[in-house]
């Protein structure tokens, strides 16, 4: 999902109709004033911010679940208009099965974290064996929920400019008045919910995706229905695209368990750390095919409701301004894309490099086997240059044009994970790069990533993820040395985020859930 640029910032734009689904010129309720903070410079940009800051108060009769109640409230209104997520979405906490496979899959994440080289640190976590649980006391510290303040800096209603994507930014730092306000450069990047691709510099990538655009070379589907409101395309033997899915459910290591399957409004549950990465990905219906998109081969559907309404802000200066949701969201569910430019190694800016995913890898014979296979479908001309963009090495790079992923943090324990979603053909700038929750995520909590064993020596003397098993734990040495069954046990039994109150509601009424109590308010 992408656009063809000649620059973004100057607004040139040559709609490439195959990968782009929409764009950040859209929905705009005021174009004028988002004209004038798209042509600014970052000084002024920081200007226009700092005007537009206000400081604001929550009722007087404020308590510590008013404002998680008011979200949680909003949020239930839309799925109660949306038929699609009346039906087919459920929004309730993960049984006792899903939640021991999460919590598995990320302590072994956290064992394999420990070492700077991702083989030494695999090759720990399959030595694992499961021991009796000894009880670790002192988990309870780290039990820490954000609660909005009473009094908040508010930055702006809307940094997205998007009035169907509304994302507010908060400053909630302590002693912070609007004299005092302090806003980085980093905040002032552009909003964009799609990729783009510079095709002056890209050319072969320019190329591949004009060729993606024949009819050949689209993977679409003619599923339909009158009466079904979510059409059935997932496990459709007939639908191209769930066969293109099924197809790639194949890259998922055998290790004796179901493959991870692909499908709306099913949690997303993975099951194996060993390059998990690479080996869960998955195709999805789209806008092209005559389902639209809306059916149940289409996990990005759910991103595209906007439903969940995530917060950006800052508790701390060094730390930064990071997403946090203000209600519960499921395990295994899609929140967001992570976006910017679409980007091969040899012009990505060493600055850039800390700040940018990558997507696709130059030695992956495995890919390369795969496009060949698909000498049948595709014209030779794009099954060559498919070929050939396997030899680079391409990222998604949001540091000067990006989403809200790009604010998303480090965490030794982190509470999301990243897979790549291809829609309507195969180049790189076809695939979506989807941030979905390992977890159920409570409300005050911030949404997280694990940036990779590859960061573990730098993370050695910054990270402030303030977790049990942070790697920059002072108080860390009792976690140390529990090996994965170990650390499982923490976070399944004495893992303070097991022991988090959520807010939620049913049948109208509202509750507040301590260690599986209820409390109505």
């Amino acid at each position: 999902m992408g656009a063809l640029v000649d620059h973004p910032d100057a607004g040139l734009v040559n709609f490439s109709k195959s990968v782009m689904k929409s764009f950040q010129f859209e929905n705009k309720s005021n174009p004028a004033k988002y004209h004038e903070y798209l042509v600014a410079s970052i000084p002024d940009r920081i200007k226009i911010l700092k005007a537009g800051s206000s400081v604001v108060t929550e009722q007087p009769n404020w308590d510590q679940y008013a404002y998680f109640k008011k979200e949680l409230r909003k949020l239930m209104k839309k799925m109660s208009e949306d038929e699609d997520l009346k039906h087919f979405f459920r929004y309730d906490v993960g049984n006792a099965t899903d939640l021991a496979r999460s919590c598995r899959f990320i302590a072994q994440r956290i064992v394999q974290g420990r070492h700077e080289d991702g083989t030494e640190g695999m090759k720990k976590v399959k030595a694992d064996k499961q021991r009796r649980l000894k009880k670790i006391s002192g988990l309870e510290e780290y039990a820490k929920v954000f609660i909005p303040p009473q009094i908040r800096i508010k930055i702006t209603d809307n940094i997205t400019f998007n009035d169907l994507d509304v994302l507010p930014v908060y400053s909630d730092l302590e002693n912070e008045t609007l004299e005092n306000l302090d806003i980085p450069d980093v905040l002032t990047y552009n909003y964009i919910d799609v990729n783009f691709v510079n095709i002056i510099r890209e050319k072969q990538l320019a190329r591949a995706i004009t060729l993606s655009e024949e009819e050949q070379n689209h993977i679409k589907c003619d599923c339909h229905s009158d009466q079904e409101s979510l059409i059935p395309c997932y496990e459709n033997d007939a639908c191209p695209c769930y066969i293109m899915n099924k197809t790639l459910m194949k890259f998922q290591v055998d290790n004796g368990e179901e493959p991870v399957k692909f499908k709306t409004f099913e949690p997303i549950t993975f099951n194996n750390i060993k390059n998990a990465f690479y080996n869960h990905v998955s195709f999805a219906c789209s806008e092209l095919c005559k389902c639209s998109g809306k059916c149940s081969n289409n996990p990005l559907f759910l991103i595209s409701k906007r439903i969940f309404p995530i917060q950006i802000h800052r508790v701390d200066s060094l730390v930064g301004f990071q997403p946090f949701s203000p209600v519960f969201i499921p395990a295994g569910t899609p929140v967001a894309l992570f976006t910017g430019e679409l980007i091969s190694r040899e012009y990505l800016n060493e600055k850039d490099v800390d700040y940018s995913y990558q997507i696709t890898y130059d030695n992956d014979a495995k890919w390369r086997a795969f496009v060949l296979s698909m000498r049948n479908q595709f014209s030779e001309e794009y099954v060559q240059i498919l070929v050939h963009l396997c030899s680079l090495n391409y990222y998604i790079n949001p540091k000067h044009h990006g989403n809200i992923g790009r604010t998303a943090g480090h965490s030794c324990v982190s509470n999301m994970d990243m897979m790549k979603i291809y829609q309507k053909s195969l180049t790189p700038a076809h695939a979506n790069l989807m941030m979905f929750t390992l977890e159920d995520i409570f409300p005050g909590t911030t949404l997280t990533i694990d940036y990779g064993y590859a960061f573990a020596d730098k993370l050695h003397s910054f990270c402030k993820c303030g977790t049990f098993a942070c790697i920059n734990n002072p108080k860390g040495e009792p976690f140390e040395t529990l090996n994965s069954f170990s650390v499982s046990g923490c976070l399944c039994q004495g893992n303070p985020r097991r022991k988090k109150e959520t807010v939620f509601e049913k049948r109208g009424r509202t509750f507040k859930k301590r260690n599986g109590k209820l409390t109505q308010f």
